[in-house]
């Protein structure tokens, strides 16, 4: 064990402390070390490396969180997209009125109908519109029971 050499006006500033103190200058080394092993600023950086693990966890946890997300997303869609445009009601309405239903019982949006039939967005929402009317479709763009 090598000794390090303490300047000289640090040496007499620690003896005339313990003086005051009235301990030896070994207990008094000893308890100023406690003291800084203690501080809360040795506390602080204890925790570091379990943070970082912690926000790795976390991390891993939100992209989870996102991704299950997603794939209920995609679930909802595709069972959206999966039901069936009866035929015969088809028959009923005029070529325009027949696109916008097939595509509207899916669950696509106006802008996609839209974009589909090469139709105004506007002019998509009145066709709705007047299928809802008519009880072929529920407010929800679904078909009605009559349908």
């Amino acid at each position: 064990m090598r000794l390090i050499r303490a300047p000289d006006d640090l040496v007499n500033k620690l003896r005339d402390a313990c003086k005051r103190e009235g301990k030896s200058l070994s207990d008094y080394v000893a308890e100023i070390l406690e003291q800084a092993v203690a501080s809360p600023l040795v506390k602080k950086l204890e925790p570091k490396l379990p943070r970082k693990e912690k926000e790795t966890e976390e991390a891993i946890d939100d992209k989870s969180r996102l991704f299950k997300s997603l794939q209920e997303e995609m679930e909802r869609l595709s069972s959206l997209r999966k039901r069936e445009v009866k035929e015969s009601i088809l028959k009923e309405l005029s070529l325009k009125e027949a696109g916008v239903y097939k595509l509207a019982v899916p669950g696509y949006s106006v802008e996609e109908i839209g974009l589909r039939l090469l139709m105004d967005p506007v002019e998509v929402q009145r066709i709705l519109k007047s299928l809802v009317d008519r009880h072929y479709l529920n407010e929800y763009l679904k078909p009605t029971a009559l349908s």
